[in-house]
């Protein structure tokens, strides 16, 4: 995995938005701020299963 920005575009019969996907552990603090800046801030982590047992 290279760690590269994705946009999703969701179609025109959806949202009509585009998300910006990117693997975790190549997040950057530039990213972060870019996701603040322009995407309106919200970053979501997937985790596993036995992840959300913990809580």
């Amino acid at each position: 995995m290279q760690g590269k920005v994705i946009l999703l575009y969701y179609f025109d019969n959806r949202e009509k938005e585009t998300d910006i996907v990117i693997l975790s552990s190549a997040l950057t603090s530039e990213m972060v701020w870019l996701s603040h800046k322009d995407a309106g801030g919200l970053i979501c982590k997937a985790i596993s299963g036995q992840a959300t047992k913990a809580f």
